[in-house]
Order: C-alpha cells, then structure tokens, then sequence
C-alpha cells in the first residue's frame, strides 16, 4: 500500500505516478515473483489512498486467505502511523492478519 501524499491524493488530482509508486510496485512484482517461485498463488495489488482502507477493501474483493503486514523500526511518527495502520485494518476485516517483523528495508529485492 502507498500511503504518501502523491498516492492518498492520486485520483482526486488526477497526477502522474510518482517514483515512489513505482518503487513501490516494483518491490511488490519481486516479492510476488519470489514467493510464486516458491509454488504460493500471488496476486500483487498496489492501492491508492488510506492505507487502512485500501489494504481493507484490497482483500475483501480478492479471495484473500491472509493480510500479511510488516513492521519496520521506525521513529515516533512513523509508529504511530504503523500502528494505526494495523489497528485499524485488523479491525476493518474478518481476514486473519499476519504481522512480521521485516527485515532491513531494501526496495531491490
């Protein structure tokens, strides 16, 4: 899920895809394309806009089995805002959520 400014307000102002999104898609087809590898059915979705919410309504509309979600360290702000994140998607479904620490943040795979 993209939650910077660019992607909470892509559609109301009709912008281009930022590098972000596509940093972000990009990470997502690699990590699809490892865990298909390994024989899982995946099906990567980058939604824009709440995250909560677009994480919510991502696997309700998908035959989704499982939310996965990763925790990064991140500083005062950045937990807050994690943390909400999870609280209210955890709440906002009945799909079990499964919560990881990940590990260090690197977009290449």
């Amino acid at each position: 899920m993209t939650d910077g400014s660019v992607a909470c307000n892509f559609d109301k102002l009709k912008l281009p895809e930022s590098e972000e999104m596509k940093a972000d898609r990009a990470y997502l087809e690699n990590t699809a394309g490892i865990l298909r590898a390994q024989g899982l059915a995946v099906t990567a979705h980058l939604a824009r806009g709440d995250p909560p919410r677009g994480i919510s309504r991502t696997a309700e509309a998908e035959p989704c089995d499982l939310i996965a979600m990763t925790s990064h360290r991140h500083r005062l702000l950045g937990d807050f805002l994690l943390v909400t994140t999870i609280h209210e998607v955890r709440h906002r479904t009945s799909i079990p959520v499964l919560l990881a620490r990940a590990g260090p943040k690197d977009r290449t795979g």
